[in-house]
């Protein structure tokens, strides 16, 4: 099975280093076993260089999408969520993905996000 989900209420993401704010989606309808988790994130404002961006599933288990500290290039148009992501645990249920400033710099949005999921039965 696959699907995507959305949330697209704009998140204000702060000038200052150290900050964290998070949006949620909640996955429904899904076969029981997570196989392909990807992001796509949509941000106004901000440079991904300032962000480390992190997906945590329904059971708190979490995956670094993107580092802007250790990244090279341009952020990609989909993020791959790897990690700690339990590969043999429920999908359904509410996402989060959190994005932490790395540094100080201009302020901007979190416009929206979307997690694109791929699902087996176990």
């Amino acid at each position: 099975m696959q699907g995507s989900f959305g949330n697209a209420a704009p998140v204000a993401v702060p000038a200052a280093a150290g900050v964290a704010v998070a949006s949620t989606v909640v996955v429904i309808g899904q076969a029981t076993v997570p196989m392909d988790l990807e992001v796509s994130v949509d941000l106004a404002g901000v440079a991904p260089s300032r962000l480390r961006l992190v997906l945590a599933d329904p059971n708190g288990s979490e995956a670094v999408v993107w580092d802007g500290a250790t990244a090279s290039g341009p952020m990609p148009a989909r993020l791959v969520a790897l990690g700690n992501i339990s590969r043999d645990d429920t999908i359904n249920g509410t996402w989060t993905l959190t994005a932490t400033t790395l540094s100080a710099g201009a302020p901007g949005v979190l416009v929206g996000w979307q997690l694109h999921v791929t699902s087996r039965w176990d």
